[in-house]
């Protein structure tokens, strides 16, 4: 008896170390369970396991910082790393500096550069926004005389994509939308039959978002770029001529569109250089636009006026079966350079110009047919004008009229005809076709002012009972009209005397010559002109049966005959 007590005491002491034992066995096989490691994500997909969480987020701080540094910009993560706590064999955790390895050649990124939008369309992106504004500043210069300055004005407008908190707005936006699910817990349970078995429980690991400020897309800033000061430098200009002293100010100077620059996130080989960007802001687009014919309207001046060229405008309307038939109302297509970026300005010029003195002539018996003598000396007008001229890239579209006052009434000349007969001249004409290059006549003096194209239909002299003060040589609405010598116009614009558009110009020398009925004007009063520079179009403006030139010669305010120069 005594030894069975003995041997069940001594079982009992052995089924306490056994169930002992088994406790810390089983013990260890369920810490053994827990989770362990921490697995990294990338968009979902997993890219390597570390030990620790910090691990894991030292490495992504690691590449951040270095991208940084390597380019000396903010950058954005494209992609969205996360880390998850799970349960890994001990051969499946990796060291901080092979999750390093493994993210650098897995994630993208993005650099902050500055996009320069124009009309609200992007233009050109550049590094930073003080190359913007470099390139905004040269190209406002580039309208002003050399040596000139432009402070800009640059104007914070909006901000957008504002943070709340973390600053984790679009990453936060990027998670939800992939709506990845909670991690699942593998525990090994007893399935009733004495066997173990995996069993899936709805324990939750949470994913969590790697946070790296770094990494993070900064808010969007949008700054309005308008010129703000300009500092002028006078251009040294020739005296002009006595009366034609023209002041100018400049009252605004501005881009001609809206100008935006905004920060943003990139891939860097869209970024471009100083150089491409301000060639791309310089260069224009091909627009088409829809013109509708006026009273005086000819294609040739159409076509000069908006940059392109007569062939052009009826290559793109072959509708039209005889420009020199066009009517008013009638609507053509006009394909025009549109620049991309230009410069607005209005300047304030006032200057003198002349009224030029009507001319009476009279009939004298004592005196040949186109023998002339002044009977009364007459004198032209003088008024001063301020007009506000607007520009588009130094190109004028056009001005208002602000003040004009008379300084100097006209006189008008009275001028004797002969009436007497004598031996009529041969009557001369020409067929020529013009040119596009002028070219000087052999009198020297003064060339054609058609460059020797045109008919002759009417000459100087004595003509329906009065007296013709000029020549009249007619060609198409159009035609180029050259300056027969260099010197300074002193008029350009409407006469209400009978010449429809008109130009003087004053050569300096006792000699002035008038281009009357011009269906466009190309120069302004003031403006310096060289023998066969293109000054006007043929037309048909003022008191005109058709399309034709009136051109005269005067000396000193009297009229000669043009034909020995010119012919």
């Amino acid at each position: 008896m005594k030894d069975f007590l003995i041997n069940i005491k001594s079982s009992k002491h052995t089924y306490k170390i056994i169930a002992g034992i088994a406790v810390v066995g089983l013990t260890f096989g369920i810490i053994g369970m827990q989770n362990n490691s921490y697995a990294i994500s990338v968009d979902g997909e997993v890219v390597g396991v570390v030990k620790t969480k910090e691990e894991a987020q030292a490495a992504f701080e690691n590449i951040v910082t270095e991208l940084k540094d390597q380019k000396g910009v903010d950058i954005a993560i494209k992609e969205t790393v996360t880390v998850e706590h799970v349960n890994s064999k001990v051969k499946e955790i990796e060291t901080q500096d092979i999750l390093e390895a493994t993210l650098k050649d897995t994630i993208s990124y993005e650099i902050e550069a500055y996009e320069i939008l124009v009309d609200g369309e992007v233009k050109a992106v550049v590094e930073t926004q003080k190359i913007a504004e470099r390139i905004l500043s040269d190209i406002a210069k580039m309208h002003l005389p050399e040596g000139s300055g432009v402070e800009l004005d640059v104007k914070k407008i909006e901000e957008v994509n504002e943070t709340s908190g973390s600053g984790q707005v679009e990453v936060t936006e990027s998670i939800e939308a992939t709506k990845l699910e909670p991690a699942t817990i593998q525990t090994v349970q007893d399935n009733g039959k004495g066997e173990n078995a995996l069993a899936t429980e709805n324990e939750t690991s949470p994913i969590e978002v790697l946070e790296v400020k770094d990494a993070l897309k900064e808010p969007e800033v949008k700054s309005e770029v308008k010129v703000g000061t300009v500092d002028k430098k006078e251009e040294e200009k020739e005296e002009p001529t006595e009366g034609q002293k023209i002041a100018r100010e400049l009252t605004e100077f501005d881009f001609n569109e809206e100008v935006i620059v905004r920060s943003t996130y990139i891939d860097e080989e869209q970024i471009l250089s100083e150089e491409e960007a301000k060639n791309i802001l310089l260069g224009n687009t091909e627009e088409i636009v829809e013109y509708e014919l006026k009273e005086g309207d000819n294609i040739w001046d159409i076509a000069i006026k908006h940059g392109t060229t007569m062939d052009h405008i009826l290559e793109i309307n072959p509708q039209i079966e005889d420009e020199t038939r066009m009517q008013i109302g009638e609507v053509i297509k006009l394909e025009v350079p549109d620049p991309i970026l230009s410069i607005s300005t209005t300047e304030q010029a006032t200057f003198k110009e002349l009224i030029p003195a009507e001319i009476e002539y009279v009939e004298f018996s004592d005196l040949y047919k186109d023998e002339t003598k002044v009977y009364q000396e007459g004198y032209d007008g003088v008024k001063e004008i301020t007009v506000d001229v607007h520009k588009v890239n130094g190109k004028e579209v056009s001005r208002d009229l602000i003040t004009e006052k008379v300084l100097k009434e006209p006189k008008t000349k009275v001028i004797a005809f002969g009436t007497k007969e004598k031996p009529k001249p041969t009557s001369t004409s020409t067929n020529k076709k013009p040119s596009s290059s002028a070219s000087s006549s052999n009198s020297g003096m003064f060339m054609h002012p058609l460059n020797g194209g045109g008919t002759l239909t009417s000459n100087y002299g004595s003509r329906w009972g009065s007296f013709h003060r000029g020549l009249d040589i007619a060609a198409s609405a159009g035609t180029p009209i050259y300056a027969a010598a260099s010197g300074t116009v002193t008029y350009s614009g409407y006469n209400n005397g009978g010449f429809g558009k008109l130009i003087i110009i004053d050569h300096n020398n006792g000699y002035q010559t008038y281009y009357a009925h011009c269906s466009s004007l190309y120069v302004q009063v003031g403006q310096k002109v060289s023998k066969g520079q293109n000054i006007a179009g043929v037309g048909s403006t003022g008191n005109s049966t058709g399309n034709h030139v009136h051109f005269e010669i005067r000396s000193n305010g009297t009229p000669i005959n043009p034909y020995n120069y010119v012919y």
